[in-house]
């Protein structure tokens, strides 16, 4: 049986001409310290033509671009399917580019893209001397091309690390790591005297007079700025000037998600949210939530039965979040270990809910690659929901018969497209086979009055898997009768069998006139079925092909 392509059906958005791009910042530089605005432009490629400029992404001085895959910086809505460049651009106070990098994407489903600018690319110039004409980006100071992403890192040559010990410090105040084959810079304040902070290109450098911010202490851990709100310390700015301990006036840490003032002397930017809220635009939004209910208990669901439809569904989504927001979904085979997908993207409605029900009728084959468990969830505003798992079993099938057999199985031909392949022996994709029949007299007719030598009378071809064997299954369809299996035929190293048929002269009463539908099979795999009508010209009644259609001897 064909089966319907699930992956398509269960994961992601097949339908609709317009998709989302959410783009994700990684980057050793440190915000509102070495740049103080983040800029996402759209442009098709390879004109390079602007489609849409994100609005300027503000970031939090204790933002952390560091820890992979980094922070969420935009998110490009209701673009249509195409090849384009998105341009990350990193501007200091004055609109100057601090680093910027394009990355090509080729977009046909909504998609979460996650770039990464090094600073060890401030000053580098690509493409340079004995690099590709294509080599116009820098990642980790080399020089790379556009297609170049932390989704896509085997088009990035050679990795700069494969380990910490790999990586050598910029400056004396940094710790390096190595995140997915490139070297970053990992400041630690606490090397540095009272008012300096670690610059990963400089060294310790003075703080900022005035301050930009108000109101944190260096993180005694060493790593960066305490989390504990967004600003420099106003301990530290009265020992460099002499300065009053705190003035509210500089407190405004600018998120309008806190409020900001003084207490004891010292900034305080207390965040008006709670704790199961985030903060958008200054309003407090519900923390997204993601349900899946399944007709198993446990997140178990059958692919070896039909759900048509009713209470008879295979899964049942509830999404809630922020009214009339986009929820992508994003999905990981975790029995197989596979990379994190993005899905289909759910729109709330003006209640901040989506729910819908998934129906077929159709069942899986026993090597499906959605079989096995995964793990599912939904981001608003780059806000992630709880985690929910689901495991896919087909109870029809010896080896994930169970929801528990099934939780660990990853199928050897989850790479299979199985409406055109089949999973030989539960290891190898193959090539479903098929059949073709030329005839000597017209399309699927065959004149049984006269001799066939040269050219035969028909002409049997038949591809498949190589060095299999082919059984032909004929069916009597003008006499009604059942399906009866016929000669085998051996396929070649090609996969490949070509067998031309002679016949001579044939009476009138002989019982093969009419109408046959002619079906191969390999593996137990059926390929096309062809219809073969057999006449005869010197034969009353029977003397012409569509006569002899819906003939049956007596």
């Amino acid at each position: 049986m064909r089966v319907v392509p699930w992956l398509c059906l269960l994961l992601s958005a097949c339908n609709g001409s317009s998709y989302d791009l959410l783009v994700d910042l990684n980057t050793d530089l440190r915000p509102r310290l070495d740049f103080e605005h983040v800029r996402t432009s759209i442009v098709e490629a390879p004109s390079a033509s602007l489609v849409g400029t994100q609005d300027d992404f503000v970031p939090a001085i204790d933002d952390d671009f560091l820890t992979f895959p980094g922070r969420r910086i935009a998110e490009l809505f209701g673009n249509p399917a195409g090849d384009y460049l998105v341009r990350v651009r990193l501007l200091d106070g004055e609109g100057a580019d601090v680093a910027s990098r394009d990355v090509r994407v080729a977009l046909g489903a909504s998609r979460v893209i996650r770039v990464r600018i090094t600073s060890d690319c401030l000053g580098v110039s690509c493409p340079g001397g004995g690099d590709a004409p294509d080599a116009t980006e820098c990642l980790g100071g080399r020089c790379v091309p556009p297609d170049c992403t932390l989704d896509d890192v085997d088009l990035c040559g050679t990795p700069g690390c494969t380990s910490d010990a790999q990586c050598t410090a910029p400056v004396d105040c940094a710790d390096t790591r190595c995140e997915m084959g490139e070297c970053l810079a990992a400041p630690v304040d606490t090397r540095c005297a009272t008012g300096e902070y670690c610059d990963v290109v400089e060294g310790c450098t003075q703080l900022p007079e005035p301050p930009r911010d108000a109101g944190v202490v260096v993180d005694a851990g060493g790593t960066g700025f305490d989390a504990g709100g967004p600003g420099f310390d106003a301990g530290l700015d009265a020992g460099v000037d002499g300065g009053p301990t705190c003035v509210p006036a500089l407190c405004d840490d600018g998120d309008p998600c806190t409020d900001d003032g003084c207490s004891g002397g010292a900034c305080v930017n207390t965040p008006r949210c709670g704790a199961t809220e985030y903060c958008r635009l200054g309003v407090c939004q519900p923390d997204p939530t993601f349900r899946l209910e399944t007709p198993s208990a446990g997140g178990c669901a059958d692919l070896g039965v039909g759900h048509p439809g009713g209470s008879d569904f295979l899964f049942r989504r509830t999404v809630t979040g922020r009214p009339n927001a986009d929820a992508p979904q994003f999905n990981q085979q975790v029995s197989c270990g596979t990379p994190v997908e993005a899905a289909a993207v759910h729109r709330l409605d003006s209640a901040g809910r989506e729910m819908s029900s998934f129906y077929s009728a159709a069942v899986t084959n026993c090597y499906d690659g959605i079989l096995g468990r995964w793990n599912a969830w939904v981001e608003v505003d780059g806000q992630r929901s709880n985690v929910e798992e689901v495991t896919y079993y087909n109870s029809r099938c010896a080896n994930v018969r169970t929801c528990s057999l099934a939780r660990s199985y990853c199928s050897p031909c989850r790479s299979c497209d199985f409406g055109s392949n089949y999973c030989y022996l539960g290891t190898t994709c193959t090539p479903n086979p098929t059949l073709a029949i030329s005839t000597s007299n017209g399309p699927g007719c065959v004149d049984l009055g006269v001799t066939h030598i040269s050219p035969p009378a028909l002409t049997v071809t038949i591809t498949g898997r190589a060095n299999s064997t082919s059984t032909q299954l004929n069916e009597h369809v003008s006499c009604g009768e059942a399906e009866m299996a016929a000669e085998m035929r051996t396929l070649d190293s090609s996969g490949r069998v070509v067998d031309p048929l002679t016949t001579g002269t044939l009476a009138c009463d002989s019982t093969i006139y009419g109408r046959w539908n002619v079906t191969a099979e390999i593996d137990g795999e059926r390929s096309n079925t062809v219809s073969v009508t057999y006449y005869n010209s010197t034969c009353p009644g029977i003397d012409t092909c569509s006569r002899a259609a819906g003939y049956c001897a007596p």
